[in-house]
């Protein structure tokens, strides 16, 4: 899966979570902004905690091969 970083806290999220507005959170952070504030930390919107969407990968999909994404790869699979 990819890593997602943490509109709050900056770091990777290993529990990442997305408003309904599109922002990416560790868990444990929005819920704190959530109790603090009750709101979006992006759009300043009411949030509650049933607004989040747990983000998790389809079963099934592998990462591409490093050489996949390379440049000259990404360049050839838009064509």
């Amino acid at each position: 899966m990819a890593t997602f970083v943490c509109g709050i806290g900056g770091a990777p999220c290993g529990d990442p979570w997305v408003t309904p507005a599109g922002g990416v959170y560790e868990k444990k952070n929005i819920d704190r902004w959530i109790n603090e504030h009750g709101t979006d930390p992006q759009t300043e919107r009411a949030l509650s905690k049933e607004d989040l969407i747990k983000m998790v990968q389809a079963p099934g999909v592998r990462p591409q091969p490093p050489q996949s994404m390379s440049i000259s790869s990404i360049i050839k699979s838009i064509r």
